[in-house]
């Protein structure tokens, strides 16, 4: 992959793990019952609901018995997404480059 964007694979780690972790904590408050739940929470907290998705929603049960993992998956996840999204970058990017070359 030489065609690989360290810089937009770093933001979005950057930015997914700022979304994760108030999302962990919205989370955390509505499982307890906290009643102030006003925006910016519920936004938060189903962001957390998707990033917690491949490894605690698929291996939750491996998870809660080996404890290190818990945060070893949002770690994978945040990763996960990262590239993800670094490769939509890239094909959108691919894409436009086409699509220009094709109008000229």
């Amino acid at each position: 992959m030489k065609s690989f964007n360290k810089n937009i694979f770093v933001i979005s780690i950057v930015i997914l793990g700022l979304l994760l972790i108030p999302g962990f904590f919205a989370a955390w408050g509505a499982d307890e019952g906290d009643p102030n739940q006003s925006f910016p929470w519920p936004f938060l907290r189903i962001c957390f609901e998707v990033l917690r998705f491949p490894s605690h929603t698929l291996f939750w049960n491996f998870i809660l018995k080996f404890d290190a993992l818990f945060f070893l998956g949002f770690a994978f996840n945040i990763i996960f997404y990262s590239f993800i999204v670094e490769r939509l970058f890239f094909f959108v990017r691919k894409f436009r480059k086409g699509k220009s070359d094709k109008e000229t």
